[in-house]
């Protein structure tokens, strides 16, 4: 039997997961279609960490981007401020479109892939299907 204390913190635990757990709806919803290409999916990853359902995510979401932003610092050493759009589209259009650049975007992938994962909706997970990315029902 769980005592007061452990219930009260298993609720705040799933309150805290929930503000940034996206909504239901989003379940079979395409984030990237037809595309491979690093820059594109970038792209769109950090778009949908752009644009929360919710009001209320904003500041969750918005966390969520500045670890990203920091965790990309870190790995290349350059102060990226990623939730600059002008610096976004730098890193985008310009350094990850350069071919040696193979590492940094394999590196943002993973952490963009991780990071909308922990969003997915309950029961799903975020995959690819062939060229498309989105929210897929559990198998």
């Amino acid at each position: 039997m769980k005592t007061r204390q452990q219930v009260t913190k298993s609720i705040k635990e799933s309150e805290k997961m929930n503000e940034y757990q996206l909504p239901q709806s989003y379940v079979g919803v395409c984030v990237s279609e037809s595309t491979l290409k690093p820059h594109d999916l970038i792209k769109s990853f950090w778009n949908l960490l752009s644009a929360p359902p919710y009001r209320d995510q904003a500041k969750p979401f918005g966390a969520i981007k500045q670890s990203i932003t920091n965790d990309v610092s870190a790995y290349t050493s350059w102060n990226w401020d990623l939730t600059n759009e002008e610096h976004f589209a730098e890193l985008t259009e310009d350094v990850l479109m350069d071919d040696g650049e193979d590492d940094l975007r394999d590196y943002i992938l993973e952490l963009l892939f991780e990071a909308i994962d922990e969003i997915a909706p309950n029961g799903c997970s975020f995959a690819g299907h062939g060229s498309d990315f989105g929210f897929w029902v559990h198998q």
